[in-house]
């Protein structure tokens, strides 16, 4: 295969994305919010052990704002 051929079979590679809230398409984001709509849940502070189509792994914190003033009145 001829060397401009290679370079160009390499540069086609699959490039795996998520979509962000604002409709961008983001690799291996560091934080992440995967329900736009409401903003309660987080992905925070993502290191990332496999980035391919399926799946994706790593770790990182989950944050999740139920929009409750206060739960120790309740309890």
């Amino acid at each position: 295969m001829p060397a401009s051929a290679a370079s160009a079979s390499s540069s086609s590679a699959p490039r795996y994305v998520v979509i962000a809230c604002n409709g961008k398409a983001v690799t291996k984001p560091a934080g992440f919010t995967p329900y736009c709509a409401d903003d309660g849940a987080d992905l925070e502070h993502m290191h990332w052990t496999s980035w391919t189509s399926h799946p994706a792994s790593g770790y990182g914190t989950v944050y999740e704002d139920d929009n409750f003033p206060n739960h120790a009145a309740f309890s």
